[in-house]
């Protein structure tokens, strides 16, 4: 369905109408020339509901509907405890799948499951208990080869 500008009333009718309604901000002249209490319609009172940021947990309402932070600053930082935790985590779990009999004799999984603990530990320390990674449905949501699972192979009768 193409997106199409419509008046106020054209608008709730095709919202109530289940249509998806895109609007097009007026220009610059248009917007100094409206008067002072016309609100302009746009898509963002769909989302425009307060959240809280996932670094400092600050209310905010967001610009875009998958905005997760409250300003560069928190995702920055939020992007960076990730990739300080990550590289660790990641050498050993690496260990933990391709090199199993090192990694079980230096008890990896014990280890990571330390970390994960000294991680949630240092959370509630200092970000007032808020989770500091991303659900897994959502990860794997972006990564839909994850999800998918290897078939049998079919062997083929001898000739």
């Amino acid at each position: 369905m193409a997106a199409r500008a419509t008046s106020g009333r054209d608008a709730s009718v095709a919202r109530a109408a289940g249509e998806g309604v895109r609007m097009a901000l007026p220009s610059a002249t248009n917007r100094l020339n409206a008067s002072p209490g016309k609100a302009v319609e746009t898509d963002r009172r769909e989302f425009a509901h307060e959240r809280a940021c996932l670094e400092c947990g600050t209310p905010f309402t967001p610009r875009k509907s998958d905005a997760e932070f409250c300003a560069a600053g928190c995702r920055q930082s939020w992007n960076n405890r990730r990739l300080q935790r990550g590289a660790e985590v990641y050498d050993l779990l690496m260990a933990l799948r391709w090199d199993r009999a090192v990694a079980t004799g230096l008890h990896v999984f014990t280890a990571l499951s330390r970390m994960a603990a000294g991680f949630r530990r240092q959370d509630i320390a200092e970000r007032d208990g808020r989770r500091s990674w991303t659900p897994p449905a959502a990860v794997i949501a972006r990564k839909p080869h994850l999800r998918a699972q290897a078939l049998a192979q079919v062997r083929k009768p001898a000739s």
